[in-house]
């Protein structure tokens, strides 16, 4: 019998929480695509499975080679740790660990007793050469990207390059089931990644330590070719998500793509998750419509702020003359634009935050097609420059992994905010989910849709006149979809 490869995808946050199918683990699932070409692979999903104790029992007694858990700071890594805790108690396979919080912590991460492994950044090649020797009772010594211990001590292997994207072979989609959509607007939706990294400076990005600055792509003909696979595989896909950080890292390769969507045709539609505004707001008009005939019905952008001072401050590099009027081009070509907003960066004053307000209702106003993302509480993950600059001002990174539990919240992470501030800002990204349509975009939740959809004109009400205090509704809702 062959021995399979365990895949645990933990709990992630409220939008998972409140779709009635949650997106795809995209890169728990990308991690294993070299290794599931060698080993039957297994995965359990706690977002989707209410019985996932019971499904890793069952799988367990299959006596996996490892039990693999991705990992991301703040609430996520309460529910990794719950499940690599339960599977240790179950079997002594090992548990390997990886993904963004792994790869920055892996001392932190191998001090945790259930832990054995961290592969450190992307897993692909690290991922599947740990599989293959413990299939053959080899040692791990030589293996690049990974760290483990041994006699009590924590050993790092050398890091590991980045890998060739051209060279790899497809995600195992199939792992996640014979269906692994979420649905946009009812459509069946597949992620698809095309390339890695950015080469933007911004002080609260992950990228910088991650991908080091360092941008890498597919060719345009490797893209064309995997889509043409897909819709000859699966049909009934109707709609992909390209979840990039920078997918126009090489404007040329985009349109490239975006030229040979357009000359196959079809109903296939997509869009795109990392699309720099400054860089989107600098195509000319005829390159907007090619993108819409390829295909394309959305562009995520992260504007961040309404205050100039902000952007500057945090490394954003963008004009937000241009972005408004961005916003009315794309209103006119027919696609629609999402806008990704943050408050509380440090010396924010109540003037930018106001700013912010203001700047995404003008782009709703303007273009009533446009989304804007909920207002985050910024939160400065480790290795980014703000992360550095909150340890300045106070701020204890946890010496444990279970310190980490609360951090997405900001609340310890963010000692240059009081707790009133605090407190603003969370009732600011509560109204923030209902100032618009994008609840309905997804497979959320009927009643979530109805409900949202009666709420929106309170919402944008409130917020345009800034009136934040009385909302017990918005503490409720953090009841209701706190995963910790």
């Amino acid at each position: 019998m062959e021995r399979p490869v365990i895949l645990i995808q933990p709990r992630t946050n409220v939008f998972d929480s409140g779709k009635t199918r949650p997106t795809l683990p995209l890169s728990l699932l990308s991690a294993a695509r070299l290794a599931a070409a060698r080993h039957p692979l297994r995965l359990v999903d706690q977002r989707a499975d209410r019985g996932w104790r019971d499904t890793l029992r069952a799988l367990i007694r299959e006596q996996p080679l490892l039990i693999g858990v991705t990992s991301i700071t703040g609430n996520q890594l309460f529910s990794a740790l719950e499940a690599t805790r339960f599977a240790r108690e179950l079997s002594p396979a090992p548990i390997v660990w990886g993904g963004i919080h792994a790869t920055l912590f892996p001392d932190q991460v191998l001090a945790e007793p259930a832990i054995d492994y961290v592969v450190r950044r992307e897993g692909e090649h690290t991922l599947a050469e740990l599989a293959d020797r413990l299939a053959d009772g080899g040692d791990p010594g030589g293996i690049a990207g990974l760290s483990f211990k041994r006699d009590g001590q924590i050993v790092h292997n050398p890091e590991r390059p980045f890998a060739a994207l051209d060279a790899l072979p497809e995600v195992p989609y199939a792992a996640a089931g014979p269906a692994p959509y979420f649905l946009t607007n009812g459509r069946p939706t597949l992620y698809l990644e095309t390339s890695r990294g950015c080469f933007s400076q911004c002080a609260y990005c992950y990228n910088a330590v991650y991908h080091q600055h360092h941008w890498r792509g597919q060719s345009a003909a490797t893209v064309l070719d995997r889509v043409a696979r897909l819709r000859r595989e699966r049909p009934e896909v109707g709609h992909l998500s390209l979840v990039d950080d920078n997918y126009f890292g090489r404007v040329e390769r985009a349109l490239e793509i975006a030229a040979g969507l357009a000359a196959a045709g079809g109903a296939l539609t997509y869009q795109v998750q990392g699309a720099h505004g400054q860089v989107i707001s600098q195509l000319a008009d005829e390159d907007l419509r090619l993108l819409r005939r390829s295909g394309c019905v959305r562009l995520d952008m992260g504007v961040e702020s309404g205050s100039p001072r902000l952007l500057e401050a945090m490394g954003k590099r963008l004009d937000l003359d241009r972005v408004v009027a961005l916003n009315r081009r794309l209103g006119a070509i027919g696609i629609r634009p999402w806008y990704n907003f943050m408050v509380g960066f440090p010396d924010e004053t109540a003037a930018d935050t106001a700013a912010t307000r203001h700047l995404a209702l003008q782009l709703l106003d303007e273009n009533p097609a446009a989304l804007v993302s909920p207002f985050y509480q910024v939160v400065p993950y480790p290795g980014t420059a703000l992360f550095a600059r909150a340890v300045k001002l106070g701020f204890t990174p946890p010496a444990r992994l279970d310190g980490w539990r609360d951090f997405h919240s900001g609340a310890a992470a963010t000692p240059w905010q009081d707790e009133a501030t605090r407190e603003r800002h969370r009732r600011l990204y509560f109204l923030s989910i209902f100032a618009d349509r994008k609840l309905e975009q997804y497979d959320t939740n009927p009643l979530y849709r109805v409900l949202a959809r009666c709420y929106r004109p309170y919402a944008r009400w409130r917020l345009r006149r800034g009136r934040l205090a009385l909302l017990p509704e918005a503490a409720l809702f953090r009841r209701l979809f706190d995963v910790s």
